[in-house]
């Protein structure tokens, strides 16, 4: 079952006007989120310069950054599903018909494998001093957060700015949509075939009703009674 183009409508209108989660807190303290911030600004400002190869419209890589994110937000639903499914050829059916409902729905061509404004802020992060002493956790810790921040600064340029673009959050919300409608499908089906088959009793002379069976049983029933009476 897909989903229809009406529920995809109706989903944008519902969600179009809805604020974004608030960001987590960054915990690692040895580095600041005023100077994420910095970096990550700088990186919108890349953006803004960057132009869509089809009609040469400001922050056109932005579509390309969405189109990442739809990718790996794929890759994780699927992982998460894998745990509990174990079925790495049903797996691999699911990814290809997720990813065509994922670009038809909001009309993504290639569900993009890199992601160069997130690797431009990563290097960014990278020269920086403080960020270089951080444990690898602290390091993930940080990273998670940067990402976060520049996904939500991307999703408040694109509202901004009005640009033809799905939010990253809309995006996010609708692919786990698709992910557990073809997964539900899936168990649904797994169901049906594990019930037992029907017998066909039409070519027998037998007359079920149930109005005759209950008044029998209930006769039975009252039988015994006067059976246990007289006893």
């Amino acid at each position: 079952m897909s989903i229809s183009r009406t529920e995809i409508l109706s989903f944008f209108n519902i969600n179009s006007n809805q604020s974004q989660k608030e960001l987590s807190s960054l915990k690692v303290k040895s580095i600041s989120p005023k100077k994420i911030n910095n970096y990550v600004s700088r990186v919108i400002d890349i953006a803004k310069k960057s132009t869509s190869s089809e009609n040469k419209e400001k922050y056109g890589i932005l579509k390309n950054h969405v189109s990442f994110v739809c990718n790996s937000e794929i890759n994780r639903n699927l992982s998460d599903k894998a745990e509990s499914i174990k079925d790495s050829k049903l797996i691999k059916l699911k990814k290809e018909i997720i990813e065509n409902k994922t670009k038809e729905a909001l009309h993504i061509e290639t569900l993009m494998c890199s992601a160069p404004l997130q690797n431009y802020l990563t290097a960014m992060l990278d020269r920086d001093s403080k960020f270089k002493r951080l444990s690898k956790s602290e390091r993930n810790e940080t990273l998670k957060y940067a990402y976060d921040l520049l996904d939500k600064r991307i999703d408040d340029k694109i509202k901004s700015k009005n640009l033809k673009v799905t939010t990253i959050a809309n995006a996010k919300e609708l692919i786990s949509i698709i992910c557990n409608e073809e997964f539900n499908d899936t168990t649904k089906e797994s169901k049906q075939t594990h019930k037992r088959p029907s017998v066909d009793l039409s070519g027998l002379n037998i007359d079920i009703s149930m109005d005759d069976f209950s008044s029998d049983v209930m006769q039975g029933i009252d039988d015994i009674i006067e059976r246990n009476r007289k006893m």
